[in-house]
């Protein structure tokens, strides 16, 4: 056991000298993470295999990993995410990537830094939402509640539709700081998640639609950063990350 020990306390150091230097695109500034490791490796993998549960519970690891792996405290957002990983993914497997069977180097993408506003605010009627792009430990919270919803229901075949609609709810909330009618404010970060999915559930069908089309202007403008000049878009998911 002792040897074990040993061994483990060297692997430590190994891990400690080879932190990485990664620019976080929220903050501005380099930040040191600890490289992937073998057990994250499998833990990626195994998520592969469970179906639409599995990809929620993918999105939750790979931001687990995030968190755990930067050696400073930063309060990271979903902006940063996708970067980070390939950044992390770079290192393990190396800067080129195989799309449709050519490859392309990694370091020809460039992070979209447009004028795109983090913060929103969209209102009728009375009604005002003010949102913003969600950090990952909300990201966080709220897809581990979505995932427990999913994993009930998904199994049965007539309720996909359901299942569908029950995700985009959740994907919605992580977006909305607070909601005020009239003289009444309710702030999201005070109430849970299951609170904050009725309450969007109950909002008119407009408001949603403006929030709706500012998340798209936001996943439109992420696109951008990983699309390559020739148009080829690279998605960061298991595959991506497990994988030379």
């Amino acid at each position: 056991m002792s040897e074990v020990l040993n061994i483990l306390k060297e692997l430590q150091s190994v891990e400690d000298d080879s932190a990485l230097d990664i620019l976080v695109p929220s903050v501005n500034k380099l930040i040191k993470f600890k490289p992937l490791s073998v057990k994250q490796h499998h833990e990626i993998l195994k998520c592969s295999i469970d179906g639409v549960p599995g990809s929620i519970k993918l999105a939750i690891i790979l931001n687990k990993i995030i968190i755990d792996n930067s050696l400073e405290p930063v309060d990271f957002t979903i902006y940063d995410a996708e970067w980070i990983l390939m950044q992390l993914r770079k290192h393990s497997f190396g800067k080129t990537v195989s799309i449709e069977d050519k490859v392309y180097n990694l370091d020809d993408l460039t992070k979209n830094v447009t004028d795109f506003k983090y913060t929103h605010s969209v209102s009728y009627k009375g009604i005002e939402v003010l949102l913003s792009v969600p950090t990952i430990k909300l990201d966080i919270e709220v897809s581990e509640a979505c995932y427990k919803d999913i994993a009930k229901t998904v199994s049965d075949e007539t309720k996909i539709s359901e299942t569908i609609s029950s995700m985009l709810s959740y994907e919605i909330v992580k977006f909305i700081n607070s909601i005020s009618v009239k003289d009444n404010t309710i702030n999201f970060s005070d109430i849970t998640t299951t609170e904050r999915k009725k309450l969007l559930e109950s909002i008119p069908l407009a408001v949603n639609n403006k929030i709706t089309e500012y998340i798209s202007s936001y996943r439109k403008n992420e696109i951008s950063s990983y699309t390559f000049s020739d148009g080829a878009l690279l998605t960061i998911d298991g595959d991506f990350l497990t994988r030379a």
